[in-house]
């Protein structure tokens, strides 16, 4: 793969060191779990994938607003489904690769793939698969308009992306991919930094608001994507 670095042995490698857990204060994957669910189909769904869950913060999130009654997450790293596994027993966790998925066509009402086009060399192939087990949406978050950059290795003097990035996205961007791999945006929200000391639906207005008239990059844009 390119720069010689076989990432899913990274992935697989940088679960054993890392715990991102909303439930003991980690304000990003707080704040990535709420742009998900900011863009989270208004309807009812009765099933749904999370890709690249990770130990599955955001399969617990859906539930525990009411989300869909089948909640399934898929992850590359064996350490991080064990970890799901004893935290959510309600979700179902598979071990895969999120190019190949092992599920049929139109599996599930609605595919969530959070913070993971970003460190994917080929976003297309994987949005494409998303695509092809979502029965009816697919919703995606990405870092806003982020400018990727390459740090060197002290020991081998190579250089490697910073935080595993190895893509970027704007609007227009994300909107395109979408086109390619047969989805329509049916909503595309800059997702900003909560308003402190505001009840959160006044926050959410106030940040719809702030990037109506200040259209700079937030934190992440947060898509939900219809298929057909």
């Amino acid at each position: 793969m390119g720069d010689g670095v076989d990432w899913p042995a990274y992935y697989r490698k940088e679960a054993e060191i890392s715990d991102f857990d909303p439930a003991q204060g980690d304000e990003a994957e707080v704040l990535r779990c709420e742009a998900a669910w900011s863009v989270f189909p208004p309807e009812q769904a009765g099933s749904m994938l999370d890709v690249g869950c990770g130990e599955g913060h955001f399969c617990g999130w859906v539930k525990d607003r009411g989300g869909p009654r089948r909640v399934v997450g898929l992850d590359i790293s064996r350490t991080r489904l064990e970890r799901a596994r004893s935290r959510r027993p309600g979700v179902h966790f598979v071990e895969g690769q999120i190019t190949h998925m092992p599920f049929g066509e139109s599996a599930f009402d609605v595919v969530t793939c959070v913070e993971v086009l970003e460190h994917m060399e080929s976003p297309s192939r994987v949005l494409a698969e998303c695509a092809r087990v979502a029965g009816r949406w697919v919703v995606v978050t990405v870092p806003d308009g982020e400018r990727l950059r390459r740090a060197l290795c002290p020991h081998c003097l190579r250089t490697f992306p910073l935080d595993g990035h190895l893509a970027s996205f704007d609007r227009t961007a994300l909107e395109g991919l979408a086109q390619d791999c047969g989805l329509r945006v049916e909503c595309l929200t800059t997702y900003r930094r909560p308003v402190v000391g505001m009840p959160r639906p006044l926050g959410a207005a106030v940040r719809r608001l702030q990037s109506l008239l200040f259209p700079a990059p937030g934190l992440y844009l947060a898509a939900r994507m219809r298929k057909g």
